[in-house]
């Protein structure tokens, strides 16, 4: 038996759900003093430590000229730190200061929030069942970009 969903807007549907959670993102986020993307940034300096900026830029998709306005910000409010890496001292690494350290605790409750309140229609098995075709979309998507 045939659907009659239109497959033709599963792009557009993940497209402007993705567009909505940033939205949400950084009004919530905006309570405490971070837009989405500072919080990114963070995000990755605590997962992975000190960084170049063009290592930061890399990981975060943007260019250099970018992540370099970002910085810039967000060590002017104290979020983080540039300092001289130990074995060339040209190198600028980045890393989150305290005052980061400590509300990224809170940032997380903020972020599960926003999940638990998206996902408030759907069961769990559906959440469940969500994140299993998301990874296998993903995936595929992967190995279409590694295909030349």
């Amino acid at each position: 038996m045939r659907s009659n969903t239109d497959m033709s807007a599963i792009s557009w549907l993940l497209a402007d759900a993705s567009r909505l959670i940033r939205k949400l993102a950084d009004r919530r986020l905006s309570a405490i003093g971070l837009t989405r993307v500072q919080w990114q940034a963070l995000g990755n300096l605590r997962r992975m430590g000190p960084l170049t900026q063009a290592a930061l830029a890399e990981i975060m998709e943007v260019e250099t000229a970018t992540v370099a306005r970002l910085i810039d910000r967000l060590e002017a409010a104290g979020w983080i730190e540039r300092k001289s890496e130990a074995h060339d001292r040209r190198v600028k690494l980045v890393s989150m200061t305290e005052k980061a350290a400590a509300i990224m605790d809170e940032v997380g409750v903020i972020g599960q929030k926003l999940r638990d309140d998206m996902l408030i229609d759907l069961s769990q098995s559906e959440r469940e069942q969500l994140v299993v075709l998301l990874a296998t979309i993903k995936s595929r998507l992967i190995r279409l970009l590694e295909t030349p």
